[in-house]
């Protein structure tokens, strides 16, 4: 008997911990997942299969940081806008576009964050998605440490230390945020890579003085595919460390019609179509968990996509490349080309919005919203593009009928 109540008294000791360890469980499943996340080679949203198509915000976060440069409607008329039309995620640059635009974040990390905060709640607010473009210019990172463009390629490097202190600043701060859709690391870097010496000299408009760039680019001002990928691959470790779960996106374009010739060889010459998707695998590198492309067909000096194929042989390269990498593909811009003409414009654009409709495309972002200086590209409520944007909302109502049932 008194062995017993020994034991008695012993499994009342073990109650508390039990109850503990329930509370643990229960808190570990019920801890914030990815609003977006990706699977099977698929983008899920909320764990269901979605296909939507969202807009390019380009400078609703920078235009905060440069009361010079402020325009447009303000951010938050702009996503009040969104939501009516039912448009569900931008894209956005997440960063200063020149150093100069760093001054703030480097000199009031506080105040900085607190606009930042600003932006990203009222996303929050307005159930809309956010994907934050953090490093957007391929030379500003660089120019604003005081390396040349090829520290991009070196780990070590004072641009991969500067990389790595924001990215872990941004994610660490939003990771919980159920605005956030996804981490892209840069814009169309790859564009920039390769090019013979002739194209390399046009690199010395970007180097100002005035805008915190030296004045003119050095003999290691030069990017390759393989430094940009070394980037890519950084980027990613960095976000993983704080986000297991959100996708990553390069911010790439669609590969140059050359480019697999120019890495190869430094000289122009139209790509073999194995060639090109190759190319464009290899420039989504493992661990980045998606295909991103940009879709400009109607670009009279757009200089990619398949050479020599109709636009649509041209996406849907594109979709196979990324079933073969068992990546998602994300077509982070498109849009009509720069043509005076409304009638062509319209035609070009819904002629983009048709081909993502009917492939299905996951995830797509239209260029641009709110963004004066493009007057053929910017889209507004009450502007002559307006049509964009009520095409985009018929899109995604054409979308929403197409999803599949969950399996």
């Amino acid at each position: 008997m008194i062995a017993r109540a020994d034991r008695h008294m012993d499994i009342r000791k073990l109650i508390p911990w039990v109850f503990f360890l329930i509370l643990l469980v229960s808190s570990c499943k019920s801890a914030p997942r990815a609003v977006l996340a990706v699977r099977d080679g698929k983008f899920e949203l909320r764990g269901e299969p979605c296909h939507y198509i969202g807009v390019n915000y380009f400078d609703g976060f920078t235009r905060m940081l440069d009361s010079e440069k402020a325009g447009g409607m303000g951010y938050k008329e702009g996503f009040r806008i969104l939501e009516e039309k039912q448009i569900p995620f931008l894209r956005f640059n997440c960063g200063g576009f020149y150093p100069k635009d760093w001054k703030l974040y480097r000199e009031n990390p506080d105040e900085y964050f607190r606009l930042l905060d600003e932006f990203v709640h009222e996303a929050e607010k307005r159930q809309l998605g956010l994907i934050p473009s953090l490093f957007w210019t391929f030379f500003t990172i660089p120019g604003l440490v005081g390396e040349p463009l090829s520290s991009w390629g070196d780990p070590e490097s004072k641009t991969h230390a500067f990389m790595r202190k924001y990215t872990a600043e941004v994610v660490g701060r939003y990771k919980d945020s159920p605005a956030i859709w996804g981490w892209e690391f840069g814009n169309e870097y790859g564009l920039e890579a390769d090019l013979p010496a002739a194209q390399k000299a046009g690199l010395a408009h970007w180097y100002q003085p005035r805008l915190g760039m030296p004045d003119k680019p050095g003999p290691d001002d030069y990017l390759t595919s393989p430094m940009i990928r070394t980037a890519y691959r950084e980027f990613v470790k960095a976000v993983r460390t704080l986000d297991p779960d959100r996708p990553v996106f390069t911010g790439d374009s669609t590969p140059r019609s050359s480019a697999a010739t120019l890495e190869k060889t430094g000289h122009w010459g139209a790509d073999l179509p194995e060639m090109w998707v190759k190319h464009l695998i290899r420039n989504n590198p493992d661990p980045v968990d998606t295909l991103t492309i940009h879709f400009y067909p109607f670009h009279p000096d757009a200089g990619t996509g398949l050479p020599g194929h109709p636009l649509e042989e041209t996406l849907l390269a594109c979709l196979q490349a990324g079933r073969e990498s068992k990546k998602p593909v994300f077509v982070g811009e498109f849009g009509p080309g720069e043509t005076p003409d409304l009638a062509t414009r319209k035609a070009q654009f819904e002629t983009i919005l048709d081909l993502l409709v009917r492939n299905q495309v996951g995830l797509s972002a239209a260029w641009v919203f709110d963004y004066a200086p493009q007057p053929y590209n910017s889209f507004y409520p009450d502007g002559e593009n307006a049509f964009m944007l009520e095409a985009i909302s018929e899109a995604n109502r054409k979308l929403r009928q197409t999803i599949p049932p969950h399996p």
